[in-house]
Order: C-alpha cells, then structure tokens, then sequence
C-alpha cells in the first residue's frame, strides 16, 4: 500500500486538512475555551466524522446524496443551523472560562459539525476513488482511516495549542466568546444561505 500512489493521496490529504474550515474554527473554539482537553475531544470528534462519510462512500450513500440537490440542501440546511446554534451557545456562556468547554460534549460537536456537512461526502466521492489501487470496497476505508489519522493529527494539534494559550485569555474571557461565537455564527448563516437555491432569493425579490 505504501507506493507512489500512496504517497500521493498522503501529499494531497495533508494539504487538505491543512485548509481551514468550520472544523478548524470548531476545534479552536472548543481548546482554546475549554481547555486541551476539549481541543483534543472535538478534534477526535471531526476525525470519527471522516470515518462516517468514509463508510458513505464504501457503501454509495454519498452517490444517491450527490444525485439529489434536495437530500444535499436539506442537509446543508440542518448542518447550518448547528452552526448556528453552536455560536449561540458560546455567546450566551458565561464570562469565565472556567473548566468546562463552550461547545457542550466537544466530541459530538465535532462528530456532528462534519456529518451535516454534505460538501465532505460529495467530495470524499470525487476524491477517494482517484487514488483506489484494486477494489474500492477494500482500499477506500484505508485511505478515509488515514485522512482521518491526519486530521486527527493535525486538528488535535491545533486543540492542545489553543487550550495551552487558553491562560492568556482568562481575563478576557468575555471578548474570546464573542470573537468564538461570531465566528460560528458567521460559518453557519454562510452555510444556510448556500443552501437555499438561487431561485428561491430571485422569488422573494421579485414580490
């Protein structure tokens, strides 16, 4: 397994883990007002959502979720408003940091925050299968296992350095809320407007 092939799919998944997204903001967000612990509790949560979307591949789920814009905005729809709702909840925290995480169970936020998001399924779709060596049922769960290694990898490095640098914000517990919060709050009204059609804003302008 450890061909050219191999190191190629490492190469590009590094890369791509690397690029922030709601995962990112979600992991700093829970490390850096939860501590590392919380960091590291949302980064294995993102890790085990790749997993999910890994077996949707294997099995064709994420197929029938790309033939299907309704499944696909549905789902965007419901992901956005977790978003959402996640920034609310850090908004209305405390203004203490204290010892618990913003985001309640930081491991099923992150496990949550990358099932609803149908972009990672339709892309694992497009993805995965290029670097397929032999059957696809056998060599996709390897490669989604190891970009969830990755991401695990990666994102639990990120949790711990925000959670380490959590002691510098306890007298500003307030304003890091507001700055977590906002950002999440943000990445979810952007994921529910893209997930209204087009159409639907020409509608309502048209009124």
């Amino acid at each position: 397994m450890f061909d050219a092939g191999f190191a190629a799919f490492v190469l590009a998944a590094g890369a791509l883990v690397l690029a922030p997204g709601p995962d990112t903001v979600l992991v700093l967000s829970a490390g850096a007002t939860g501590g590392q612990r919380a960091g590291a509790l949302a980064a294995l949560g993102v890790s085990a959502g790749v997993l999910v979307h890994t077996g949707l591949v294997t099995v064709g789920v994420a197929a029938l979720l790309a033939a299907s814009p309704v499944a696909f905005a549905a789902l965007k729809l419901c992901g956005g408003a977790y978003l959402c709702w996640l920034g609310v909840r850090t908004l209305a925290g405390g203004g203490s940091l204290g010892s618990g995480s913003d985001v309640s169970r930081p491991f099923v936020a992150g496990v949550t925050t990358i099932v609803l998001n149908p972009k990672v399924a339709v892309f694992f779709l497009a993805f995965l299968p290029h670097f397929v060596d032999g059957d696809a049922a056998t060599n996709v769960p390897v490669l989604g296992g190891t970009y969830a290694v990755l991401t695990a990898a990666y994102l639990g490095a990120v949790g711990a350095t925000a959670g380490r640098a959590r002691s510098l914000f306890e007298e500003r517990a307030v304003l890091l809320r507001v700055v977590s919060g906002v950002a999440l709050l943000v990445l979810g009204v952007g994921v529910l407007v893209e997930a209204v059609p087009t159409s639907t804003f020409t509608a309502v302008t048209t009124i």
